[in-house]
This record gives C-alpha cells, structure tokens and sequence, in this order.
C-alpha cells in the first residue's frame, strides 16, 4: 500500500530522531486503508495521516498511540495505547495524526516535529507543515 519511505520524523527543537520511517497517507485511498489489515508496523516505523482529525481502530489488529497535530507540525493531544475498533476524536482540531506502534516513542503535547530525508521533488506532496523552514537546516 505504501512506497518505500526515506522520510524520518525529528524533533524540531533538537533535531532527534522521532520516527526512522515515516509513511504517509495522503490520498483518498491511503487514509482510507490507513492500518486496517496490517499485523504490526515494524519497530521504527509510523503512518502520518494527512488531512486527519479524528482516526478509527477498526480492522487493524494492534493497539496504537495516536498523535494528534496541527497544521504547524505541533502535537496537541496524545491518545495512547488506543485498542482495536475503538474511535479517537481530539478536544479540538486537528490538522493531522501521527500513528505508531503502542509505547514505541514519547512525544508530548507541544512539541513540534518536522520531515527530514525526502527527495526535493517529493516536496509538493508532502505536508507543507512539516518540512524544514529556513533555519532549521544544517
């Protein structure tokens, strides 16, 4: 269902490593699949789910932690440990959502995250939000 991904989410403050490979749904098709079906993702890995502001467990088989975010690439609420065929709906809007494996990564609310390790010509289809602003890049 997705490409092969060089994308890593960091840390914009810092700069660490928050997701090694980061999958993005950002198609009718892709956000509608999202993790339905999936066994696992592997170690390392997350589904960024673009445009999103509220997300469903149904039909996929593992428990999630799901980041809600908003279009400045800011965490804003963090719905964690969220089972199979449950709903997660955010106090207030969100712009997109961040899922991964239950337990996997800490991020609290607050913190803002940004894309690194994409091709310039994936640029247009990425999330504006979430790439690098002048400054942020070494």
């Amino acid at each position: 269902m997705w490409h092969e991904s060089s994308i890593q989410l960091l840390r914009r403050d810092n700069g660490d490593v928050v997701i090694e490979v980061l999958h993005i749904a950002n198609t009718i098709w892709t956000r509608f699949v999202g993790l339905q079906f999936k066994r696992a993702l592997p170690t390392g890995h997350a589904l960024l789910i673009v445009p999103c502001s509220s997300i469903h467990t149904i039909c996929v088989r593992f428990a999630i932690d799901v980041f809600f975010l908003s279009d400045q690439g800011e965490v804003t609420e963090v719905h964690r440990d969220v089972r199979p065929w449950r709903f997660a709906l955010p106090s207030r809007k969100a712009f997109a959502v961040l899922e991964t494996t239950a337990g996997e990564i800490d991020l609290e609310e607050g913190t803002q995250v940004v894309m690194n390790g994409f091709a310039d010509s994936e640029a247009k289809s990425l999330p504006q939000c979430l790439l690098p602003v002048q400054g942020d890049e070494e």
